[in-house]
This record gives C-alpha cells, sequence and structure tokens, in this order.
C-alpha cells in the first residue's frame, strides 16, 4: 500500500510541520501553496493588507499564544523541519499568488534534501493553481508519480 498525502495553502503547511517533525510513514506529499514560516507570512500579510508594522504586533500576539496555548508562532515554520523529510515532495505555486509568495515555496524546495520537485504555474492566483491550470497540474502530477511511484510500489 502507497499513502500521499496532498496540502493545500494552511494545509500543506501543516503537512509538512508533521512530517518534518514526525516523518509520518507517508510515502510521498504534495504541498501546493504552503507558506515557509508563520511569522514571516504573518508579517507580509500585515504590512500588506492592513499597513501595520509587524514588529509591533506580532510579539504580542505571540505572547499571548505562549501564554494561552503553550506554543510559539516560531514553531510553525516548515522551513525550520524541512531538511527532516525524507520521501519525496511534489511542491506546487501559482507564480501570480500574492497572498503567500511562490519565494516560500522556492525556498522550501531549494531546502528539502533528497527527492523533490517543483511545478510553478502559470495561471492563478493563491490556491488556484489546479482550476486554473488543470492540465499542466495532472501533468506534473502523473510525472512525479511515475518518478517515485511504479506499479503502486514506492520508489524513493
Amino acid at each position: 500500500l502507497t499513502l500521499g498525502i496532498h496540502g493545500e495553502s494552511m494545509g500543506a503547511a501543516t503537512m509538512l510541520l508533521y512530517a518534518g517533525m514526525l516523518e509520518d510513514g507517508a510515502d510521498f506529499y504534495i504541498a501546493d501553496c504552503p507558506f515557509s514560516d508563520l511569522k514571516e507570512q504573518l508579517s507580509y500579510q500585515l504590512k500588506k493588507e492592513y499597513k501595520m508594522i509587524p514588529s509591533l504586533l506580532i510579539p504580542i500576539a505571540d505572547f499571548i499564544l505562549r501564554l494561552r496555548e503553550k506554543y510559539s508562532i516560531r514553531h510553525v515554520s516548515p522551513i525550520s523541519v524541512i531538511e527532516n523529510i525524507r520521501n519525496p515532495i511534489l511542491f506546487i505555486h501559482s507564480e501570480n499568488d500574492d497572498f503567500i509568495l511562490p519565494a516560500m515555496t522556492k525556498e522550501l524546495y531549494e531546502k528539502k534534501q533528497g527527492p523533490k520537485m517543483l511545478y510553478l504555474a502559470v495561471n492563478g492566483r493563491h490556491a488556484q493553481s489546479f482550476n486554473e491550470n488543470p492540465e499542466d497540474y495532472r501533468r506534473v502530477l502523473d510525472e512525479f508519480l511515475k518518478t517515485y511511484v511504479v506499479n503502486g510500489e514506492f520508489y524513493g
């Protein structure tokens, strides 16, 4: 039995964190438009959407999070655990995504050791790679699966 996990946006970041901390036994992963670091993502969005100064707000939010939930924003960082993932990852991102920048996926791809592929969709905004590029998305997915899964057997 071959098991793959696909995540999109926050789901992709969560999947990478889970795999990087636990290497959960999935044979491959598909990360569609993940962020690489929550603090960076929040900083970007605070500046872009709200014209706020992240260096003032993020420490306050982090303090409240640590106090109430017992973890820190700095722990939500797929880039910090990506090197722990040994199994293949297909990274996907739309080039026109302005919610989570494609540079974050490129950074994850560069830091990931071992088997990996990167697909940057020409069309679409955030989480629209498949909807706006269905043929290319399927072609890349097929290529990834043929490279790492042959006749139901895993090759990594």
